[in-house]
């Protein structure tokens, strides 16, 4: 039982919901946590990619076997193909980023001290997170100056297509700034229960 008195916010919900509640709280709290959401964030990204490179390749041998088999083809499957791979890529590349598993060379600053290592990566970091802002920026004044030019195979607004740049810009910045945000707090060892 709790301690007579004490108002914090543990023992006011033991009073409250008994043994519980907390544990639930707990547990909703931890669902909720940042890293949480973003590695669904990106599991989703990742998978939406996947799914898109499938349906390119589908609709790309589709288009091989009408056309070299029927003798005719599809007017909007070469721009579907174009538009869905440059989506994959960018949503794919904004997904890598949490995971710094971008191609990098790494020779010299291997080599440097940890401190200085360190500083270099808050460094390149917070450079990552301008170019991104700026990406974003421009990204939609793209998309919103595309808005009235219409694609001739699909015919759709090419505000879709350029719409792919702040998208993935949004995805990469946030990913950047948990990762800056890691620099100064290391992640914490994962508790047994």
């Amino acid at each position: 039982m709790p301690q007579k008195g004490k108002w914090d916010l543990n023992n006011i919900l033991l009073r409250w919901g008994g043994e519980t509640l907390p544990i639930i709280l707990r547990r909703a709290i931890d669902m909720l946590s940042i890293d949480t959401v973003n590695k669904k964030i990106n599991t989703g990204l990742v998978t939406l990619s996947s799914y898109m490179l499938l349906m390119a390749l589908l609709v790309t041998v589709a288009l091989v076997i009408t056309r070299y088999f029927l003798g005719f083809s599809f007017s909007w499957a070469e721009e579907y193909t174009k538009y869905s791979v440059v989506y994959l890529n960018l949503l794919a590349a904004a997904a890598i980023a949490r995971k710094r598993e971008h191609i990098a060379v790494t020779y010299f600053i291997d080599k440097l001290p940890r401190k200085l290592k360190k500083l270099l990566n808050i460094l390149y970091t917070l450079l990552c997170i301008a170019v991104m802002v700026i990406w974003i920026v421009v990204g939609f004044r793209a998309a919103s100056f595309m808005k009235l030019v219409y694609s001739g195979g699909i015919g759709f607004s090419m505000m879709w297509p350029y719409l792919a740049i702040p998208i993935s810009g949004i995805f990469f910045f946030f990913s950047l700034v948990l990762n800056l945000y890691e620099e100064f707090v290391p992640k914490k060892a994962p508790e047994n229960p």
